[in-house]
């Protein structure tokens, strides 16, 4: 069956443009992108389902476009708050022109194309992995001109995970000698060295779930914004009424938490942590050996959020054997990682080697 998540959405957007278009108006040339983005998604899923694509990769897809849809109907949502709250301000003035709604007017557009630039890249690397085509070769075209950005979630290809059992088994003992208080963990490095994917595969180690009663995976990638990861927490705890008011959706997250040992991943933070971080660490409990994993580039972000030296792993890039390990892996993925062209190796060696071992 087609995903409800993304059947629901559409009618409620589809009903929004068409009856709220003051609600809108700003924003309608990227909503109405996103409605074609969703369908052209709708008709891949009805096609993997009838070919019956049900593998990890079509569900790794789902997982990500379901948290960009949630994203998705927040700002829906905020733009009626903000609409019904300019109402005393004559209307269409208030909505468009009225100073105080600027900020508002530039984030929301900025998360929108950001939305849909992300689902446009799950489009383009999707028909690969399933063999379901789903864009022309024009609309593939056209989309590689789209700025790179990263997205990440807590589901991950295991044949991309090479050469990091070390660094996990080091960050899983730090985890299980967290006893009083949060336990901060940084996983401090360059972009491509592979902090999420070892965040993710801690995460998701048996383990791990045992340990911990709640686990959260918040995507921090870009400007922090304290209500989408206010909102993301609470979805990771399976609360999907989630309101506008950060303290409210504070409130909430503490109370699902109190009592309970919990695991939060905060990936991918950049610069600006400190008024945002300090309000919402300040309001999870403490005790029970709960433990936060940022991943970041920088050490002075992993300081500022708690993260004490001792405490800081810092991946290495991946020694030639893995590195080419991990090339095989993704580039035949199709035969099992297994090359069996010796001249394809042979190219496949030299492309590994002239781009650099990192992951």
């Amino acid at each position: 069956m087609v995903d409800a998540v993304v059947t629901v959405f559409l009618e409620k957007l589809l009903n929004a443009l068409e009856e709220e278009g003051r609600v809108l108006f700003d924003f309608r040339e990227q909503f109405e992108r996103l409605r074609d983005e969703l369908r052209l998604m709708q008709s891949f899923l009805k096609d993997a389902e009838r070919l019956k694509r049900k593998n990890e990769t079509l569900r790794t897809v789902m997982i990500g476009l379901r948290e960009l849809i949630y994203e998705a109907e927040d700002i829906l949502a905020d733009c009626k708050v903000q609409s019904e709250g300019s109402q005393d301000i004559s209307g269409w003035y208030a909505v468009c022109f009225y100073p105080t709604n600027l900020p508002f007017k530039y984030q929301t557009g900025k998360r929108l194309r950001e939305i849909n630039e992300k689902i446009t890249r799950i489009k383009q690397n999707i028909p690969s992995f399933l063999g379901v085509p789903i864009l022309s070769q024009a609309e593939i075209a056209d989309s590689r001109n789209l700025p790179v950005d990263r997205w990440s979630s807590s589901v991950f290809d295991h044949s991309q995970v090479v050469g990091i059992e070390g660094d996990t088994r080091k960050v899983k003992n730090w985890l299980l000698e967290a006893k009083d208080g949060i336990l901060a963990i940084g996983v401090v490095g360059m972009g491509g060295v592979g902090k999420t994917t070892l965040a993710q595969v801690v995460f998701n180690d048996r383990e791990m779930e045992a340990r911990f009663e709640r686990r959260m995976w918040v995507s921090v990638t870009g400007t922090p914004n304290e209500k989408r990861i206010l909102r993301s927490m609470l979805r990771n705890l399976g609360d999907m009424n989630v309101g506008d008011d950060c303290g409210e959706l504070l409130r909430k997250i503490n109370q699902y938490l109190l009592g309970k040992r919990f695991l939060l991943v905060m990936d991918d933070v950049g610069e600006n942590t400190n008024t945002w971080w300090r309000k919402i660490s300040d309001g999870l409990p403490k005790g029970n050996g709960s433990s936060i994993i940022i991943t970041t580039r920088t050490k002075e972000v992993a300081t500022m959020m708690g993260v004490e030296e001792e405490r800081t792993h810092r991946p290495k890039v991946l020694s030639k054997d893995d590195s080419w390990l991990l090339f095989r892996n993704v580039a035949f993925a199709a035969n099992g990682g297994i090359c069996t062209s010796s001249e394809l190796e042979n190219i496949g060696r030299r492309l590994y080697i002239n781009v650099g071992a990192s992951h």
